[in-house]
């Protein structure tokens, strides 16, 4: 029902009532988060594309830290990755990072890293960037649920690993990062806009969500650790981490 709502046609002089009255009234959008679409709120069709709106990058620098946010949204949970290969989901739930990649090889990697998770809400911007420069060297596509990735889908035991997703692994001299790009309930699709042996910069676009969702960042590095990651809303381009000692 969801998805067939998202694709009804918004006549275009309603469009701005609409679309402002969904933003603030349900999903709590500011008026700064207004002043930073591309486009008026006139030119949006439908609500899955008010949802995967473009933002002005330029009134976003990006961050000196090596790695960023790659989206808008909320730090879920972060740490090391554990002796036994598994991450924490919330506080006794755990699940197998081997489950999440699907690749065992790959996932060998980043047995003694460390992760950081980031929920989109509906009120995000739904598009996601690299959070590092450097050489994409996997992507896959896994099919799975659609399970929502909220404060209540996180009692789901090894959500993550149920659920769609996209596996990126980005490389460069200094360390690895992998991002599982997990879809939620309501998302249409997730698209992917670049492709293995594709050199990519630190803040370039990635791809995007149809819907909020979450991004689950590993790295064979232990950086994602107390204190090291921002807690609470991070922004794209933005810092994730307190500090830079890769």
């Amino acid at each position: 029902m969801v998805k067939v709502v998202a694709n009804i046609g918004i006549p275009r002089k309603i469009r701005g009532f609409v679309f402002r009255s969904l933003g603030k009234t349900l999903l709590g959008m500011t008026d700064d988060d207004f002043r930073l679409m591309v486009k008026p709120l006139s030119e949006y069709k439908d609500i899955n594309d008010f949802f995967t709106r473009k933002i002005d990058l330029k009134k976003r620098e990006i961050h000196y830290h090596k790695i960023i946010s790659p989206c808008e949204g909320k730090v879920m949970e972060y740490g090391l990755v554990q002796n036994n290969g598994y991450l924490a989901q919330v506080k006794g739930i755990n699940y197998s990072l081997e489950r999440l990649i699907l690749n065992n090889s790959l996932s060998a990697y980043f047995k003694r890293g460390s992760f950081c998770n980031i929920y989109l809400s509906p009120r995000n911007y739904h598009r996601f960037h690299s959070p590092c420069s450097g050489t994409i060297d996997y992507i896959k596509h896994i099919p799975g649920a659609c399970y929502p990735v909220n404060d209540m889908g996180q009692k789901i035991p090894g959500l993550y690993t149920l659920n769609e997703r996209y596996i990126v692994s980005i490389k460069n001299s200094d360390f690895r990062i992998c991002l599982a790009i997990v879809g939620a309930a309501a998302v249409r699709r997730i698209n992917i806009f670049k492709k293995p042996g594709d050199v990519i910069i630190k803040g370039e676009m990635l791809g995007m969500f149809e819907l909020g969702s979450s991004i689950v960042m590993i790295s064979d590095k232990k950086i994602f650790s107390v204190p090291n990651v921002l807690i609470g809303d991070v922004k794209v381009l933005g810092p994730i981490l307190q500090r830079d000692d890769l």
